[in-house]
């Protein structure tokens, strides 16, 4: 079977039933996972490159701490944008001085 096929016949497998889930559907974190390792296990005697490689993208693929990284990010994006437009409108302020603009 195809690694790809086998990965989307686990994932289905693992992931919780849903009315209308179709195989299209990303299955959860811990399904990720466990598809992960199982393909590495397989891997390992048919391919020890491809093992390596599967073990260094389930090493890398946090899927919670990736979501929280993400979200953390967009965050620091949005709050950066919003400091330097305030920041661009008090350096139209005449007469104010960076005193006056931190009070602001």
């Amino acid at each position: 079977m195809h690694a790809r096929q086998h990965f989307g016949a686990i994932a289905r497998r693992k992931a919780p039933a849903r009315r209308g889930a179709g195989p299209h559907l990303f299955a959860s974190a811990s399904a990720v996972d466990v598809a992960l390792k199982e393909l590495t296990a397989e891997a390992k005697s048919a391919a020890p490159e491809m093992a390596d490689l599967l073990r260094i993208i389930r090493d890398r693929l946090d899927v919670q701490d990736t979501a929280a990284s993400t979200i953390e990010r967009g965050l620091k994006r949005v709050y950066a944008s919003i400091m330097a437009a305030i920041e661009e409108l008090l350096a139209q302020v005449p007469g104010a001085s960076v005193a006056d603009r931190a009070r602001r």
